[in-house]
């Protein structure tokens, strides 16, 4: 279909990426409410993470770049973007909240930070995907699920400072009210 028919649907670009984004977040939110009802928390993860990072066809994660494109210069698609991104992130971290109390996951774990560090790195899934063709998806997700496994388990602390970077001769001094900040 070419831009031009598009629009005799869409009165304009951001109706056209708004409905994207609602099937998205229409599609995400039957799938969290699936890991949420779940009795095992880290297996539904990784059948979840296995359909969104393996059966997702690599077109689907370059129309993710092409959108976030976008929202990188039109406030409206950001807008858009920033709200599904939330509630994908808060629906997670309630599971997560609610594995502790199962006790499927240790109640130290930082379930915030987890999901913040594993919608980094999914979203990083997805850019390799788009961006390189020849990209080991099965092996990517491999390490994202030892990962995953890995700060569920409480064995990769979050809450450790950024290490104090010492002076080294030819760089920039360290500044004294940010030790992990050069100049």
């Amino acid at each position: 279909m070419s831009a031009g028919n598009l629009y005799r649907y869409f009165p304009s670009k951001e109706a056209l990426v708004s409905g994207l984004i609602e099937r998205d977040r229409e599609r995400f939110s039957a799938d969290f409410m699936n890991v949420a009802r779940s009795s095992d928390v880290m297996g539904s993860f990784v059948a979840l993470g296995r359909k969104h990072f393996l059966e997702t066809p690599r077109e689907r994660c370059v129309q993710f770049m092409e959108i976030w494109a976008e929202a990188s210069r039109n406030p409206q698609v950001a807008e858009m973007c920033a709200a599904v991104d939330k509630e994908v992130n808060d629906f997670m971290v309630a599971i997560l909240e609610a594995a502790k109390v199962s006790g499927q996951i240790p109640a130290s774990v930082d379930s915030a930070a987890v999901i913040t560090v594993l919608s980094a790195m999914g979203d990083g899934m997805f850019t390799r995907r788009a961006l390189e063709p020849d990209f080991d998806v099965e092996d990517g997700f491999r390490l994202l699920v030892n990962v995953m496994d890995a700060l569920m388990s409480g064995k990769i602390p979050l809450d450790r400072p950024l290490p104090v970077i010492p002076d080294s001769p030819g760089s920039p001094p360290v500044s004294e009210e940010k030790p992990y900040v050069r100049g």
